[in-house]
């Protein structure tokens, strides 16, 4: 089966990833293309349904020399046998479905794969770069030919595809040395060299996903370095139900000793996720108790916490974090300190917290003793009291809502009862006659004349002087009789 595919399609699929500078050989588009053309091919042929996880396959075709010489550092003294290396490891994780990183990690299987089998690969030129950069520029309108899928065995077929890809080499030079460049034996090979390295990727990514797994050649460790890699990944990309679907499965691919637990530990504490940090640490913890390193991340992390809780004023739970960070390692510069501090805190708010309740208290029986007085007539002496009980719901501040919202209640309360009794005054103040009104009229100044109704006192006052005038007049009845 074959098929024509046009490169510039390819290419705008790719909008978005950041393009690294080549490293070995093709240019940094020209490698995308290539990657993410035997992807599509794949998907055509009906091999393979990523085209959902295209971004990731473009971005590990993209990645940067030093992410390629992380995870392959054999590659520049072994290309071919690096490859046949991440084909067995991917061979050996792969799941059911293609998850994101698995994705990303074919996008890197096919850079190396695309640069291996790119013409002057291995030529030190001047002119190697420059072949380079006219491939990046005239590519997209290049038709593709590719033949039909097969299983190979790895690094025989790309030693057969690096031979046919440096049949033109020595032309290739020639024409750039000639001034020739692009326009001679580069352009009209190009089609034919850029279908050579499309075809390399899709032949071997038909063979890792259709062939036998290779797991008894796989390491425990390069497992766990790919577990722990992927999570990595993951974690970058900040989707917690992703992290989650996939540790699940990832986990079960390598043993959890020690050390790559605490890579897990340390890739999830850096990455902000203490508590799934919290839990690798506990698997390391469990062997070897004493690594005072891991002790001091989880009890930094839970001061953290307590220190987050008492800017929130949860006093008591900001407590417990300080104290279980003490717990967790009695040495943490912070951790005693600030249990203690938050200790006091406590014992102090809650001196604070029972005196608002004593002044809540307290101004209700001054507003019962109140009442009992009004009941009796002696409005002023009441009054008085209900400017005492006012004053101690006003002490009480929003610290304490519970005890705040008691008081304001009562405040309330006691604003419509004092308007009560100033009015009782008013429609009574004809019946306060004698020394009896001037007194009770002298108590309601002295109780708080502020805040009296100035009417009331008006009218107590006109009261005490017709009454003081009656009496004189009274007192001088038989004076002007006499006369």
């Amino acid at each position: 089966m074959s098929s024509h595919i046009v490169l510039r399609i390819v290419l705008a699929a790719s909008v978005g990833v950041v393009l690294a500078p080549h490293v070995w050989a093709w240019g940094p588009k020209t490698q995308q293309a290539v990657v993410t053309t035997a992807m599509h091919v794949l998907n055509k042929e009906g091999v393979i349904q990523i085209a959902r996880l295209s971004r990731e396959v473009a971005e590990g075709a993209a990645a940067t020399a030093e992410a390629m010489q992380e995870i392959h550092p054999t590659f520049n003294a072994d290309p071919m046998r690096a490859v046949e290396t991440e084909l067995r490891l991917l061979s050996a994780v792969r799941g059911r479905s293609v998850d994101p990183y698995f994705a990303y990690r074919l996008g890197l299987l096919g850079a190396l794969i695309s640069q291996i089998t790119a013409p002057l690969s291995g030529e030190p030129s001047i002119y190697r770069t420059e072949y380079y950069d006219d491939v990046d520029r005239n590519l997209q309108q290049v038709p593709l030919k590719t033949g039909q899928r097969k299983n190979v065995d790895v690094v025989p077929y790309l030693e057969r595809l690096q031979a046919l890809a440096n049949v033109r080499r020595d032309l290739l030079l020639k024409d750039y040395q000639a001034g020739i460049g692009f326009l001679g034996v580069a352009r009209s090979s190009l089609a034919e060299e850029a279908s050579r390295s499309i075809e390399a990727v899709a032949d071997i990514w038909y063979t890792l996903l259709t062939g036998p797994s290779y797991q008894s050649a796989v390491s425990e460790e390069q497992v766990q370095k790919y577990v722990g890699d992927a999570m990595e990944y993951y974690v970058r990309r900040g989707n917690e139900g992703e992290i989650d679907a996939n540790y699940a499965r990832l986990s079960i691919l390598a043993a959890k000793t020690p050390s790559f637990a605490r890579r897990l530990g340390d890739i999830f504490y850096d990455g902000g996720l203490y508590e799934r940090a919290i839990r690798e640490y506990d698997v390391v913890l469990r062997d070897e108790p004493g690594q005072r390193e891991i002790l001091d991340r989880i009890a930094t992390y839970y001061v953290k916490v307590g220190d987050q809780l008492a800017a929130a004023k949860r006093l008591e739970q900001a407590e417990e974090a300080y104290g279980r960070a003490a717990k967790v390692d009695p040495l943490h510069a912070d951790a005693e300190m600030k249990r203690l501090e938050m200790e006091a805190q406590i014992t102090a708010r809650n001196a604070r917290q029972e005196t608002a309740r004593r002044m809540v208290e307290e101004g209700g029986r001054l507003q019962t003793d109140a009442e009992q007085l009004a009941l009796q007539g002696r409005h002023a002496d009441a009054i008085r009291l209900l400017h005492q009980a006012e004053a101690k719901y006003r002490s009480v501040t929003s610290e304490f809502m519970a005890e705040l919202q008691a008081a304001n209640t009562e405040l309330t309360t006691i604003a419509m009862r004092l308007r009560d009794l100033t009015g009782q005054l008013i429609q009574n103040a004809q019946s306060l006659s004698g020394s009896g009104s001037a007194l009770d009229m002298q108590r309601l100044a002295d109780a708080n004349a502020k805040s009296i109704d100035e009417a009331a006192l008006n009218a107590l006052n006109a009261q005490a002087l017709a009454d003081t005038l009656a009496r004189v007049k009274e007192q001088m009845r038989p004076a002007l009789e006499y006369q």
